[in-house]
This record gives structure tokens, sequence and C-alpha cells, in this order.
């Protein structure tokens, strides 16, 4: 059995999918599916192709020939990303900054990123966090700056995505594998790639 997969940013569908990220939330969804025709040609070219590099470069090609903008949406992703303060505001938070109903701002949050607002608060602390620990800044001032309650609270939610707590974490970063691996890990950093 081979395993290809590609894995978008929580928003990054919706540039190639007419389908609303609501209805892909938590649950797997078939490529014809998400994708329509462009779903169809990536699993007959990578079925087809007989070494992964030549799959990377169909996907690649097939998927920057299918990119769609779709104006409005990028101006709402615009305004809950510039409403989420890189991490440091709550679903609720959120929704008052933009006067919207907590329900109306779950499900615009949900239609555009893909992702619960909660989670997606716990990956950006989490990314930021992890520059500011990579970057020698003391622990207790990482827990501050990124939002957490105190430093016991940012350990647990690191430990939650990382697998490990924030002193074992800036011992590995020191380590080239570790600091490369988690330098091109996924959505990192999002707000930075967002504001371009």
């Amino acid at each position: 059995m081979m395993v290809f997969a590609i894995r978008f940013r929580p928003w990054g569908v919706s540039r190639f999918s007419q389908q609303s990220m609501a209805k892909m939330l938590d649950r797997p969804v078939l490529p014809f599916e998400a994708l329509s025709e462009l779903g169809d040609k990536l699993v007959a070219g990578l079925s087809m192709s007989d070494t992964d590099t030549h799959r990377v470069e169909l996907a690649n090609s097939l998927l920057e020939g299918a990119l769609q903008i779709p104006a409005h949406n990028d101006k709402r992703l615009r305004m809950l990303m510039d409403a989420a303060n890189g991490g440091k505001c709550g679903s609720i938070e959120m929704a008052r900054t933009l006067a919207m109903s907590d329900r109306s701002f779950n499900r615009l949050w949900n239609e555009i990123v893909g992702i619960q607002p909660r989670r997606f608060v716990q990956l950006m602390r989490f990314h930021t966090a992890l520059a500011l620990i990579e970057s020698g800044e003391e622990l207790a001032a990482v827990a501050s700056e990124c939002g957490y309650s105190d430093q016991a609270h940012m350990a647990r939610g690191i430990k939650a995505i990382s697998g490990l707590p924030p002193s074992s974490l800036r011992r590995r970063l020191s380590n080239s594998v570790y600091r490369n691996l988690y330098a091109s890990r996924p959505g990192a950093p999002w707000h930075r790639r967002i504001k371009q």
C-alpha cells in the first residue's frame, strides 16, 4: 500500500475548492468531494507516477494551475487574522472586536479558516512561544508574552502540541536536526505569512 498526502494549511484548501470549510471540518473528505475535478486529476496522476519526486512535481503543477484567490475570502481572512491578534484573543474577544454574535463569528471562522478558533489560538501561541524559546528568552517571560496565564499553563499547552515540556524542547532546539524540523513546521509562523 502506498500513501501520498497533501497537507493544506487550515484555510488553504479554500483556494482550490468551492466547498464550505465548515462542511469539511473534523472529518475525512475524499479528494473529489473537496476539490471536484482537480481531486480526480490528482488521484489519477499520483497513482500513475513512479517516484515521490515526480508525485510532488505533479501535485505542485496541478495545484498551482488551479489556484483561485477569491477576493472576498481573502479580505474576510485578513479581517479574522487581525481580530485574532496573533493568537492572543479568544473567540469571544474576536467576535466582540468584529461586532458579531458568537454564533455568527464561529460560523464565519469555520467556513474561512477550517479549524476551531480555540485550536487556532493554541497553535498560534505555540508557534510564537517556540520562536521565543528558541531565541533563549526566559520561560516565564515567554508565557506572559504569548498570552498564557502562567508558566505552568504554557508548559501544558506546549506539551499537548509537541509532546515535550518547554525545557526539553529548548534543549532539543539547540540540536540542528530539531531546529531544522521546527523551522519548517506546518503553519510556522502563520501570522507572518498571512500579513504579506
